[in-house]
């Protein structure tokens, strides 16, 4: 039987498509977060400092050359503030701030801090409200704190402009949540696809769980949601209009089922943290069984397209980080002496 032979057509398409993937695929950029074969750059930690005033953090954040770190669990400190030295890449203890209770100023478990021009708000996911401080005096603010009305519980919470807020996490049919200045939700957006149809409507939140960011960009504002469940990462604009998806081939959807009737994860965890310079979108990433561990050593940098631009990998596992702006990443880890916070220079 005589061999089939390739048209040149077929050969000229065939070498076109190989060109513009060899094309796509060189340089020094990754070219996607889950992509096995990227090359990570290998980094250590610069500095290492303790502190015999922080015991169990939960939530850490960077202002103005300002570490914020919120305690967990801890009835007499709800926060404590520390100074950064971005030359010499150190921190040092300031103040701790804040009590645990139900009344004003008070705190049952901080969640996030917000930044506005004037103001930061604390935001208490426990108790559902954001409760004013004042960055020129470095004290809770003489404010009523905002009761927030939404139909689910918000993991992150941004600023969106002088007379909104943005909340991202959980939330029973959308994804995230506009609020306006008295806490009442205007607005909500982000497709919660389902992966499960004998899922409720709680267990498929529940497997959309989210970590985000919210970004200003030549006036427009857009939201970014990076699953902990799932490789997928996604970018809407405030009228929920979806920008950008980009979807992992191994991990692209939650991979949870039923225990006791609460939904749990089975698969790999992703991203487990998340946070921003301003100009990029940094993700901690762990690839690990997620009924295993909670923690993370990949970071991938995003422009503001979601596009990879870099990628990192620590010398140890983290739970939580916070960018500087100036180069920093800031974490911390538990020791057989205590507590250590860590200092990497990215760039």
């Amino acid at each position: 039987m005589p061999k089939k032979r390739t048209s040149p057509f077929r050969l000229l398409t065939l070498a076109l498509f190989a060109l513009i993937t060899a094309s796509g695929c060189t340089g020094d950029k990754p070219n996607s977060p889950f992509d096995e074969e990227l090359d990570y750059k290998t980094l250590e930690a610069k500095n290492s400092f303790s502190f015999d005033e922080i015991f169990n953090p939960q939530t850490i954040r960077v202002i103005d050359n300002t570490l914020f770190v919120v305690e967990s669990d801890n009835p007499d400190v709800s926060f404590h503030v520390l100074t950064i030295d971005p030359d010499h890449q150190s921190l040092e203890y300031k103040q701790g701030s804040g009590r645990r209770g139900e009344g004003p100023g008070e705190f049952m478990g901080i969640s996030d801090i917000v930044e506005t021009d004037s103001l930061l708000y604390f935001y208490d996911g426990q108790q559902l409200k954001l409760t004013p401080y004042d960055k020129s005096t470095g004290q809770l603010a003489v404010r009523d704190d905002i009761h927030l009305r939404t139909n689910g519980r918000a993991v992150n919470f941004f600023s969106a402009g002088d007379d909104r807020f943005i909340g991202i996490g959980l939330f029973f049919g959308k994804r995230f949540n506009i609020m306006n200045m008295d806490g009442e939700t205007v607005a909500e957006h982000g497709e919660l696809i389902e992966f499960n149809e004998d899922f409720s409507r709680r267990d498929i939140a529940l497997g959309w769980f989210s970590y985000g960011m919210v970004q200003q960009e030549e006036g427009n504002t857009n939201i970014y949601l990076f699953s902990r469940n799932a490789d997928f990462i996604e970018k809407y604009d405030t009228g929920g209009q979806l920008l950008k998806r980009v979807q992992g081939e191994e991990n692209p959807e939650p991979q949870m089922e039923i225990r006791n009737e609460w939904p749990v994860h089975t698969g790999s965890l992703s991203y487990v943290d998340v946070d921003s310079d301003g100009n990029h979108i940094y993700g901690l990433y762990s690839g690990l069984p997620g009924d295993e561990e909670h923690h993370g050593d990949m970071i991938h940098k995003f422009d503001r397209d979601l596009n990879l631009v870099d990628a990192y990998r620590l010398d140890n596992r983290f739970t939580k980080i916070a960018v500087d702006g100036n180069g920093n990443l800031i974490t911390y880890s538990e020791t057989d002496q205590g507590l250590d916070f860590h200092v990497y220079e990215l760039y």
